[in-house]
């Protein structure tokens, strides 16, 4: 007589065939971070400012390393193939991790370079609304490789919630998110859109200037 088998046998089976025949989905990465803010070594997106007048932020991987295991990509802003004065507040070092968003470096750090004492947070990934970080760094620009001149900033980052947004390179669902930066001199406030696997489709600058994603 052949002795049936036990239920927790039974049930040991058909676990394992179940775990076999349905892996679950790989984790997340800081790759999968960088896509989903249009972030890639090499990539360029190119902004409408005002009329005749075009953006492009050109993102190549950084030469800062990210202590977390992140990736890090510097954002270079040109109007006219040059960073100007005006695009230096657009030009920054930007780390991703799995699951957030943060400013490492300001400016180009050829004519201008801001070197930060801590990382200024933005926001997680993915965008959640309601979201908010506050970061207080000091910062030591530099001119030129002159001497340096250090400030204090307060930078606070809240994001908002879902809309539909109309740009020149088309229709999306995006996520508001406002970013103030408060000084000596004062606050000004920039409010980015913010569309999955695309990156941001229209940006709202501290100097007031409007960009809206090109064809």
């Amino acid at each position: 007589m052949v002795a049936e088998p036990s239920l927790a046998r039974l049930l040991v089976v058909a676990a394992a065939a179940a775990l076999t025949a349905c892996p679950g989905p790989p984790d997340p990465t800081p790759a999968d971070a960088a896509a989903y803010l249009g972030l890639a070594d090499g990539a360029t997106h190119t902004y409408q400012v005002g009329q005749g007048i075009t953006e492009t932020h050109d993102i190549t991987t950084s030469s800062i390393i990210s202590e977390q295991g992140g990736l890090v990509f510097d954002v270079v802003a040109k109007q006219n193939g040059f960073v100007t004065d005006e695009t230096q507040d657009r030009t920054f070092a930007v780390e991703v991790g799995v699951d957030y968003a943060r400013v490492r470096r300001l400016f180009d750090c050829i004519v201008r370079c801001g070197e930060l004492s801590a990382p200024i947070a933005l926001f997680p990934i993915p965008l959640d609304e309601g979201e908010q970080a506050q970061s207080t760094v000091d910062v030591s620009t530099s001119v030129n490789n002159g001497t340096p001149v250090v400030t204090s900033e307060t930078h606070t980052v809240l994001v908002g919630a879902e809309a539909e947004v109309t740009v020149p390179a088309g229709s999306y669902t995006g996520t508001s998110v406002s970013w103030t930066r408060a000084r000596d001199a004062g606050s000004d406030t920039a409010i980015l859109v913010v569309v999955p696997e695309v990156g941001i489709v229209r940006w709202d600058g501290f100097d007031g200037s409007r960009l809206e994603l090109a064809p």
